[in-house]
């Protein structure tokens, strides 16, 4: 296959992936600014994040069915639009109700991108560089955080907070027109008589109960999604706080997760491609988890050099593992029904996102410390990763 022919599916399929992404930290990047100017507690960014996440748990039911309806880039052009609408709401009325608005067209919108990008590379990249390609997928991801990090900030000091929310929305708005120019290909195959709602056999729910081994990654992907967000969410204050170290030294440490992730989805996916059984290299990526997690929480403040390194780890393995998990969901499935594997596994992840944190949060409101916290949560991904390796032999017909 020509190099041209995997590199636009695959561009593709990281812009609609990035974009989304970028579009949903603008208001948690720009947090302090966002609630002060609307008169809200400092702490109404996590209710922010969880209305988005919940949004989007609620979504995925209907993932599958919209993008085997309407094909994977208009899919994906529906969501984008759902940004450049949010951003326009907030931007014109800013408020507690535009943002709560625009907070749930966005956790909606972004049910759409992995299952939608799943089905782009599926069908039009060669099955053995699957993983390495969803690898890379999976970077849209850091790379629309780290656009967010380095754009909103400078912007929203520049021109105000509302501006930087229209930026998102209007980078939004151009991808949505870049991308019009692949529906004939990538859309082909789409189903237009198809109920995005009751899409039968190919709903992600239906897919789950017929499937033990997608039901097996289904629960590892709860935990290993939650595990990765509540560490992104309480490193820094864990060092700033208990470790007494200052914002920037803490701020490293996040900076050292971010980057392990953005290396392990490269990294995991290429050796994936080698092996037949999957299942194990995820079983111990997530005793991989736990190990660093642990030493996190046992000595992650005995030096920086330490914390850093602890950091990297914990993204190598919680950040990295998701291009792997995504193409697994998607054999797992068949290719006749890798949107509702992926789109299952999705819902299962957004479940995770919303559901450890809180619970997290609501511990170290009870007063328990990030240390304990961190422990227990390493311990929940071990027994994540010695799920996945109590898989049964990879089936031949699938690999």
């Amino acid at each position: 296959m020509p190099l041209a022919a995997i590199l636009a599916p695959l561009a593709i399929a990281i812009l609609i992936q990035a974009l989304p992404t970028f579009g949903n930290l603008a208001v948690t990047t720009l947090g302090p600014d966002v609630t002060r100017a609307i008169g809200l507690p400092a702490g109404a960014i996590g209710a922010y994040v969880a209305v988005v996440y919940g949004a989007a748990t609620l979504g995925s039911f209907g993932a599958a069915g919209t993008v085997l309806r309407f094909g994977p880039v208009r899919a994906s052009q529906g969501a984008l639009a759902l940004y450049v609408i949010g951003g326009m709401i907030i931007f014109m009325a800013p408020g507690l109700v535009s943002i709560t608005l625009a907070a749930i067209l966005f956790g909606i919108a972004y049910t759409v991108p992995i299952p939608a990008g799943a089905q782009i590379l599926i069908r039009h990249t060669p099955p053995h560089l699957q993983n390495t390609l969803f690898g890379i997928r999976q970077c849209g991801v850091p790379i629309g955080g780290m656009m967010a990090g380095l754009l909103f900030p400078p912007i929203a000091a520049a021109f105000g907070w509302e501006a930087a929310l229209l930026t998102a929305a209007g980078a939004c708005g151009v991808a949505l027109i870049l991308i019009q120019g692949a529906r004939t290909r990538y859309d082909a195959a789409r189903q237009p008589t198809l109920p995005v709602f009751k899409a039968g056999a190919h709903s992600p729910l239906a897919t789950i109960r017929r499937d033990t081994e997608l039901r097996r990654l289904c629960i590892a992907g709860i935990i290993f999604a939650g595990f990765e967000v509540t560490f992104v969410a309480n490193i820094t204050a864990h060092l700033f706080r208990d470790g007494g170290w200052t914002l920037i030294e803490a701020g490293r440490g996040l900076g050292a997760l971010q980057l392990g992730g953005l290396l392990g989805r490269l990294l995991w996916g290429r050796i994936a491609d080698g092996l037949d059984n999957r299942s194990v290299m995820l079983g111990l990526i997530g005793l991989g988890m736990a190990g660093s997690g642990v030493i996190m929480g046992m000595l992650g403040l005995a030096s920086p050099a330490l914390a850093y390194i602890t950091a990297f780890a914990i993204g190598l393995t919680a950040g990295g593992w998701t291009g792997v998990g995504v193409a697994e969901a998607a054999r797992l499935a068949g290719s006749a029904g890798a949107v509702a594997g992926t789109a299952a596994l999705t819902m299962a992840m957004f479940f995770g996102i919303v559901a450890l944190p809180l619970l997290v949060s609501a511990a170290l409101i009870a007063g328990i410390t990030y240390s304990t916290v961190f422990i227990v949560l390493s311990v929940t991904a071990g027994c994540g990763g010695l799920l996945m390796l109590m898989a049964p032999p990879v089936r031949p017909e699938t690999v």
